[in-house]
């Protein structure tokens, strides 16, 4: 269900402005939601960067494809403590 809400939020989002998205971050999120692995997700950030954040269903496949068609990606944790910054 999350990732159905980020989808939709994703598509409502887009709607409020023209200049919201382009024909690559279009192309690069259609390619990553029509992947069985991919179960919704939204473009997040501010000015001009940002990264998607989906929702996946098996985190090995979803890496792998990820990988293989040349994708960065980072992995992040929901957990109840709040947000806190972690170096590797």
């Amino acid at each position: 269900k999350l990732g159905l809400i980020f989808n939709n939020h994703w598509v409502r989002k887009k709607k409020n402005s023209s200049v919201m998205t382009n024909s690559k971050i279009d192309k690069l999120y259609n390619r990553l939601s029509k992947n069985s692995q991919f179960h919704g997700g939204k473009l997040i950030g501010a000015g001009g960067g940002g990264f998607f954040l989906f929702v996946i269903k098996n985190k090995k496949k979803a890496v792998n494809f990820l990988i293989r068609n040349k994708f960065e990606y980072s992995e992040i944790k929901i957990d109840n403590i709040g947000v806190r910054s972690i170096k590797y």
